[in-house]
Parts: C-alpha cells; sequence; structure tokens
C-alpha cells in the first residue's frame, strides 16, 4: 500500500519546517522530506530578525530558542579608515528591536522536532 499524503514538502529548513508544522495544524497530512540527517550543519549568519522571532513566538518556541541564542541590540559599521557607526536595531511594527543568533545546525533541529510534533 502506497502513502498518501495531502501536501509533500521538499527541504527541512526552517521554511519547510514551519510549514509542515502550520499545514498539519490545520489538519493536513504532510510528508516533509529532505536529502540530508537532521540535526546538519549549515553555513549561515544565524541571524533571527524581529520579523522571525514573532513568527517563531506564535509557534510557541521563542522561549526555548531564547534560552540556546544570543541577543544582539545594537550593531556597529566600521569604515575601512577605522571609522565606527554603533546603533539599537530598529523597532518596527512593534517588534522587538534586537537579533537573535542561533546556530542552524541548533535551529533547523528544533523547528523541525516542532513539526514533527505537530503531526
Amino acid at each position: 500500500m502506497k502513502d498518501i499524503y495531502d501536501v509533500v514538502i521538499v527541504g527541512a529548513g526552517p521554511g519547510g519546517s514551519a510549514a509542515a508544522h502550520y499545514l498539519s495544524l490545520q489538519g493536513f497530512n504532510v510528508r516533509l522530506l529532505d536529502k540530508f540527517t537532521f540535526p546538519r550543519d549549515k553555513t549561515c549568519g544565524d541571524a533571527l530578525t524581529p520579523r522571525a522571532l514573532r513568527v517563531l513566538d506564535e509557534m510557541g518556541m521563542l522561549d526555548d530558542l531564547i534560552q540556546v541564542g544570543h541577543h544582539l541590540e545594537k550593531v556597529a559599521f566600521f569604515a575601512p579608515k577605522g571609522h565606527a557607526v554603533t546603533a539599537p536595531i530598529p523597532q518596527k511594527d512593534s517588534r522587538s528591536g534586537h537579533l537573535l543568533f542561533i546556530p542552524r545546525l541548533v535551529l533547523d533541529n528544533m523547528i523541525l522536532e516542532r513539526a514533527l510534533a505537530s503531526g
């Protein structure tokens, strides 16, 4: 007998895993595929923006992510001659003015686990 799914998602990175999570919550039978075994490392800047943090909060993951991440509330820009400018991360649309840095090895696996737990 063949397995039948409503939705097949190829790619279990943050976008694919989040989509699988939300579709499962809506009652869809979802199959999530990836060519890699998780947890897996991926080269990335590792920064989560306020918008991404809002989505992860809606998924019920923000508190756990804050425990393993590093907060950044200011950024510094350096010019070639050594001049530097420091500025706070701006708030937008009542979203927090900070970034959260989490290695993709950790982030991707946590979102995948949330998707799998959703069904």
